[in-house]
């Protein structure tokens, strides 16, 4: 997918070559589906129990989570490329969703749920949570109200100790930033894409189109990876199926998370494949290297 050409704004600089994403995707196990897995080479059959986490999910929470991974690599693509490009931003809100729910919490929530308060106090970050949630003692339980689709709604959780000796509710959050801009940056997205997985080369595209100098030079770049608030880039699953493609489209570039790099390389090798790999850790890092490109 070209990123690239998927940004759009007010007063934007082009690029001569293009930042694009590399993706799977996946499929219900139908029976015909199953069959063609068994003589693909390039699919593969994944078990439901692999993807969820806990024993009490089902796929409906693994497409969920999937979702908001996604809007949270949108959203940190946007804080990173104009953090680091130096232009005024202002984050309009923060959003906590449910992403993920323990077997030992005992609340009504799902995953998905926006957060509101807990004891009728605004949900403000998630540290200032823990913070709070560690004041008070195993057995409390905490009031908290969430907003699922239009519906407010109110249910309690309680507190339990694990052998770290914190105390927890078993809950997992995200935040999704609102970002205003003079840019007024839209990425344009499916309804079927999902996963955080196009962070970084998201990141990439906005960065390019808000900033003068074109850091493609002319090239192609096929990349992966996922993006954090602070820059961070981390690891992503099926890099190989991933640097096939980029191959098959005649990419100039391949970029990587680090933790993915020896893997990339040595199926690179297997498959005679011409194409520069490079691993990044962090998205400066990222900007330092195709800085060192040369026009094309």
């Amino acid at each position: 997918i070209d990123a690239t050409k998927r940004v759009s704004g007010d007063n934007l600089y082009s690029s001569k070559g293009s930042f694009n994403m590399a993706y799977v995707s996946m499929m219900e196990g139908r029976l015909i589906f199953y069959l063609a897995a068994k003589v693909i080479p390039s699919w593969e059959l994944i078990k439901n129990d692999d993807l969820t986490t806990f024993s009490d999910e089902d796929m409906s929470d693994v497409l969920a989570r999937d979702n908001l991974y996604y809007k949270e690599a949108q959203s940190n693509a946007m804080y990173v490329a104009f953090k680091e490009a130096g232009i005024d931003y202002e984050i309009v809100n923060n959003n906590y969703y449910v992403i993920l729910k323990t077997d030992n919490n005992d609340s009504e929530l799902k995953i998905g749920d926006e957060l509101i308060s807990y004891d009728d106090m605004n949900f403000n970050g998630i540290d200032e949570f823990k913070v709070y949630i560690n004041s008070k003692e195993v057995g409390n339980k905490i009031k908290i109200k969430y907003l699922r689709e239009t519906e407010e709604k109110e249910t309690y959780s309680t507190i339990y100790q694990e052998e770290d000796n914190n105390l927890y509710l078993g809950l997992g959050f995200v935040n999704i930033l609102d970002i205003k801009t003079d840019y007024n940056i839209e990425v344009a997205s499916k309804n079927s894409e999902s996963g955080p997985s196009g962070g970084l080369i998201t990141t990439l595209a906005i960065y390019n189109a808000i900033t003068k100098e074109d850091i493609t030079h002319g090239r192609k770049i096929v990349g992966t990876g996922t993006i954090s608030a602070d820059g961070t880039v981390g690891e992503i699953g099926s890099v190989t199926y991933k640097l096939a493609a980029a191959v098959k489209s005649h990419a100039d570039i391949f970029l990587c998370p680090k933790e993915n790099f020896e893997e990339a390389l040595n199926y690179a090798e297997e498959k005679k494949y011409k194409i520069l790999i490079k691993d990044i850790e962090t998205f400066d890092e990222a900007i330092k290297y195709l800085n060192t490109l040369e026009e094309n």
